[in-house]
């Protein structure tokens, strides 16, 4: 009796809007406020005339495409001010850091970007009411650079202070508190408090339908944000709904090849791939895939993410050749792309290990399972269930090749892992005890893998309905 292989069925590309990990596009960008600045004429000192020249330097660097040069001569300038030290600033100074803060989060440089714009709040902090929009422009500008470095949970406090702001000194239909109810609704998906989410989403979305013609890009953004959500707490037809909703705005109004017209497509193909209508997924994600080809460099994260996805449904479908196909592709771009332990280039190590075990390239499987198990153990704790999986995918391949007690070993601290991290009832840890007690029979070990197949059928009797196909393989071992 041969260990269970891991089934691809829960194996789910994440979609175009949902950002971070594999790097995807991100939703909604967070925008400014967009309040006017005040400010008033001050005599300059050396610094601030030794930034402005930074500035100006920063910016003719940039027009002519050297941003190596303009992201170094900003940095410099924003240290010339004082960087984050304390102190007071002349309005000159705060300005010219507020220049720079948005000179730099333009150039991709967003330690700079922080630097520049945690200053501006903590002098605005300093010398502002608390309800002053100023205030209020301060810490969105960086909430949206902290966003976008990844910090979510300190993203989220700036939003929620620049919300609870614009709620008591704006009009309800204020496009900057739309903003700002965008800007956390979208965060708060993210860090996985969706019925929040949902609830600031849906006043968004309210807004724009009485407010926007049908066509409007902002109303199709606003859909668009609030199906993550709906996706993430399960509510699959009313997210397809609305995703369906965007994709007909979207191929009514722009040209076949536009992104987010692939986007909105890619958006769907996920909602329908959870909902079980493969076929229909992989029509929309072939569309994605072919529109990427023909616009994007070919190293582009977008273009690799497009054909992970598609052959993630391929290989749900049977099709094993053509998934194994498009994943050495992107296999191959994320070795020329990413660093070395890149955890989406040893993702992507990983989906190709499990099809070619699949295939029954044995060998090869077996390589990039040990890779990825290698990597894995550099970086991840040791109770990271990605860990667990990269150690049961390649005890699957050593059993299949007929190493069982290697694969023994690998299984044990899978269970090991399971049964510290995991509910009683839940299936992963059942699936962890079968794989063990199919090792334990091949070598023989009877008993012990009765006892397994006990506990198992056990979990499964209370968790699966009687005609289950699961319990009913479990009865018949």
């Amino acid at each position: 009796m041969r260990p269970l292989a891991r089934t691809h069925a829960f194996v789910l590309l994440l979609p175009l809007w949902c950002a971070h990990g594999a790097q995807q596009s991100s939703p909604v960008r967070p925008v400014d406020p967009g309040l006017e600045s005040q400010t008033s004429p001050n005599l300059e000192s050396k610094s601030l005339r030794e930034a402005r020249d930074l500035f100006a330097q920063a910016t003719e660097a940039r027009k002519r495409g050297d941003h190596g040069d303009a992201r170094t001569k900003a940095a410099k300038a924003v240290a010339q001010l004082g960087g984050s030290a304390l102190g007071s600033l002349a309005l000159g100074e705060e300005q010219m850091l507020f220049e720079l803060g948005t000179l730099a989060n333009d150039l991709g440089d967003l330690k700079t970007a922080r630097t520049a714009r945690e200053r501006v709040v903590q002098e605005h902090e300093r010398r502002l009411p608390s309800d002053h929009l100023e205030l209020a422009r301060a810490r969105g500008n960086l909430a949206n650079t902290i966003y976008a470095q990844g910090d979510l949970p300190s993203a989220r406090v700036l939003y929620e202070l620049v919300l609870e702001t614009l709620e008591r000194t704006l009009p309800p239909d204020s496009p900057d508190l739309t903003s700002a109810r965008t800007n956390l609704g979208v965060t708060l998906n993210l860090l996985g408090d969706r019925p929040a989410a949902r609830a600031l989403q849906e006043r968004v979305l309210e807004l724009f339908e009485r407010a926007r013609p049908p066509d409007d890009n902002d109303l199709a953004e606003a859909r668009t944000n609030l199906a993550a959500t709906l996706q993430g707490l399960g509510d699959l037809s009313a997210a397809r709904a609305l995703q369906e909703q965007v994709l007909e705005v979207r191929e009514r109004t722009r040209p076949r090849d536009d992104l987010g017209l692939a986007k909105a497509r890619n958006n769907l193909a996920v909602t329908l791939f959870v909902q079980g209508d493969l076929p229909a997924a992989r029509v929309l994600q072939e569309r994605v895939v072919e529109v990427f080809e023909r616009t994007l460099p070919p190293d582009h994260a977008d273009l690799a993410t497009g054909r992970e996805g598609l052959a993630i449904t391929l290989t749900n479908l049977g099709d094993l050749s053509l998934a194994r196909a498009l994943q050495e592709r992107v296999l191959e771009v994320r070795e020329r792309t990413l660093p070395p332990d890149d955890p989406k280039l040893t993702e992507a190590r990983h989906r190709l290990a499990i099809t070619l075990k699949d295939l029954g390239d044995l060998l090869a499987a077996r390589a990039l399972a040990e890779n990825v198990l290698a990597v894995r153990e550099r970086t991840l704790a040791q109770d990271d269930p990605d860990l667990a999986e990269a150690r049961e995918s390649l005890a699957i391949t050593l059993g299949t090749l007929g190493d069982d007690a290697a694969a023994r070993v690998l299984f044990e601290r899978v269970l090991d892992v399971r049964e510290r991290t995991l509910p009683p009832d839940h299936l992963e840890l059942a699936a962890a005890r079968t794989n063990l007690a199919a090792t334990l029979k091949s070598l023989g070990d009877l008993p012990a893998a009765r006892a397994l197949l006990d506990r198992v059928l056990e979990v499964l009797e209370r968790t699966l309905p009687a005609d289950h196909p699961g319990l009913m393989a479990a009865r018949a071992r």
